[in-house]
C-alpha cells in the first residue's frame, strides 16, 4: 500500500507541480504489514480534491504508524473541512456496504474505504474523522494486529 501511494503522490505531483504539497511520514514496522489494497489513494484523492474547492495549493500528510497493537493509517488536509452534519452522516452509517451502493457520488471513495475496511476486518476496524471548517479535514484508520490470521487481499499467505 506505501508503494502503491508513493506512485499515486508522485503523479499528483507532476499535475499539480508547485500547488502542492505531500508529506509522508512511514513507519518502517508498518511496511511489511499485509492490508487490502487500495485503501489510502481514494482518502489522499479526496483530500486533494477538497483541498482545491476552496484553496489554490493542496496540503497533503499521510502517515503509518503502529500504536500498541494496531496499525494507524491517517491522510490529512488543509483543504475546507467538513460540517459536523457531514462528520455524523458518515459515522453513523451502521452498514458502510449498503450505504456505499447507495452513494451517489458523496463521500463514495471514503464511503468505499471504509465498508471494505469493514468487511474485511470486523470489529477489528476502527476510524476516526476529525476536520474544522476552512482548517482541514484527517482521516485515521486503526486497524487491530492481534490477530495473526490477516490476510492480503491478492497475497496467498501459506
Amino acid at each position: 500500500e506505501v508503494n502503491y501511494i508513493k506512485s499515486y503522490t508522485n503523479i499528483l505531483k507532476l499535475r499539480y507541480e508547485d500547488s502542492i504539497a505531500i508529506q509522508m511520514d512511514v513507519d518502517p514496522d508498518t511496511i511489511t504489514i499485509p492490508i487490502i489494497k487500495f485503501i489510502l489513494q481514494p482518502l489522499v484523492e479526496n483530500a486533494v480534491k477538497y483541498s482545491f474547492t476552496e484553496k489554490t495549493i493542496a496540503d497533503i500528510f499521510i502517515k503509518t504508524e503502529v500504536i500498541g497493537s494496531r496499525l494507524c493509517l491517517s491522510v490529512s488536509d488543509k483543504g475546507m473541512g467538513m460540517s459536523e452534519e457531514i462528520i455524523s452522516d458518515l459515522l453513523s452509517q451502521g452498514d458502510e456496504t449498503i450505504h456505499v451502493l447507495e452513494s451517489k457520488g458523496n463521500s463514495i471513495g471514503l464511503r468505499n474505504v471504509l465498508g471494505r475496511l469493514k468487511l474485511t476486518y470486523g470489529d477489528d476496524f476502527s476510524y476516526r474523522i476529525e476536520s474544522t471548517i476552512n482548517e482541514g479535514t484527517k482521516i485515521i484508520l486503526l486497524i487491530d494486529l492481534k490477530r495473526g490470521d490477516r490476510q492480503d487481499e491478492g497475497v496467498n499467505h501459506r
